[in-house]
């Protein structure tokens, strides 16, 4: 557990639990009950977690590489729907950054914070490193973002690391050049407001240029479907009337309405038509309920 040492006399010290002073450590059986729940949990959330992610990923693989989804793989769509076909396992990686960062950082003694800042500084560098080489995710707005978290959670630390070293070793004016931690304090902070600040002008401009694109091809289907909607038109008109002989242009003029709904009506009555049989004889007249 962990423990703070006090000295009972000269030459013996007592351990007592940092959580509860009441609690003896090391010769209580309190104490060693509190440990052995302890070492259970570990086991179970810390360990057990990464294995169950590691079983269900494994019997899942082949369905997700193919993209048709068993049982198991849409249950458990949760740990791969984000990430590319062949980085289905990058949640994996995430718990474990994630498990080092807020679990297995605590087995450095607590008697050692600047270790735990290195450590943590260090380890949120090499993957950060490892995101920006794999890019797993699908969606560029999802990768930026990720990549911005792991981006400021490496200033955090170092954010950190300049606040000791200013408040605990008193060398602020040595190494930076100020005065005291109020102000390595103030200046981590501008900062890291500046970092946030540029940080919402790069998502924004992201949103706007993925609004942009899918703008675009909204654009694109709806000239399509106009195009569409002039083979159509001339297509079951010649059907219905053999004799009929009007290029499709002619006819977009002299039938084209303004309705909001026709583009709808078009991509729905072409998805219907390239389900049908080409020779299927019409005896109906569509042209007037798809422009009507």
């Amino acid at each position: 557990g962990d423990c703070l040492a006090f000295d009972a006399d000269e030459t013996h010290q007592e351990s007592f639990l940092r959580q509860d002073l009441s609690v003896v450590c090391y010769d209580s059986s309190e104490h060693d009950s509190i440990r052995s729940v302890a070492w259970v949990l570990f086991a179970l959330i810390p360990i057990g977690v990464p294995i169950g992610y590691v079983l269900l990923l494994y019997y899942s693989r082949t369905s997700i590489q193919t993209g048709e989804l068993s049982e198991l793989a849409a249950a458990s769509s949760f740990l791969f729907e984000d990430y590319k076909p062949h980085f289905f396992w990058w949640e994996l990686v995430e718990t474990v950054r994630k498990l080092c960062l807020t679990s297995f950082l605590f087995f450095v003694s607590v008697e050692h914070p600047m270790t735990r800042l290195l450590f943590g500084c260090l380890l949120s560098v090499l993957f950060l490193t490892l995101l920006l080489v794999a890019d797993p995710y699908k969606h560029p707005l999802v990768s930026c973002t990720a990549c911005v978290s792991q981006l400021v959670t490496v200033l955090i630390f170092l954010a950190c690391i300049t606040i000791y070293l200013c408040d605990n070793l008193n060398e602020c004016d040595n190494l930076f050049g100020w005065s005291s931690s109020f102000e390595a304090s103030l200046v981590t902070l501008l900062a890291g407001v500046a970092v946030v600040l540029l940080v919402l002008v790069l998502l924004s401009k992201m949103v706007f240029d993925e609004q942009r694109s899918v703008q675009r091809q909204n654009d694109i289907l709806d000239k399509t479907a106009i195009k569409a909607i002039k083979v159509i038109c001339l297509r079951e008109l010649q059907a219905s009337k053999p004799s009929f002989n009007q290029s499709p242009t002619k006819l977009m003029r002299e039938l084209r309405p303004s309705k909001p709904g026709l583009v709808a009506r078009a991509r729905a009555r072409l998805s219907k038509l390239k389900r049908e049989p080409t020779t299927r004889p019409s005896t109906r007249r569509p042209t007037i309920r798809l422009l009507s």
